[in-house]
C-alpha cells in the first residue's frame, strides 16, 4: 500500500490529475491494495492508499485526488 501510495503521490505532483491506467502498472501499482472506499456523487467509488484517491474513468483512465 505505502509503494502505491508513493506512485500516486508522485503522478499527482507531477500536476497529473488524469493518466492512463498503463503508466500506473509501468510504475508498480498494484490495483488490489488500497486503504479505504468512499463514494462520490453519482454512486461513483473512489479507492484510497491513505489520502490519495482513484477512481475509473473511461477509456483506461485514472482521475488521482488528493
Amino acid at each position: 500500500m505505502k509503494r502505491n501510495r508513493r506512485i500516486l503521490e508522485s503522478q499527482f505532483r507531477a500536476g497529473r490529475s488524469n493518466i492512463h491506467r498503463v503508466l500506473l502498472v509501468d510504475s508498480g501499482f498494484d490495483f488490489d491494495y488500497f486503504t479505504h472506499l468512499r463514494e462520490g456523487s453519482g454512486g461513483k467509488q473512489y479507492r484510497f492508499c491513505y489520502e490519495y484517491g482513484y477512481t475509473f474513468r473511461e477509456e483506461d483512465k485514472i482521475e488521482i485526488l488528493r
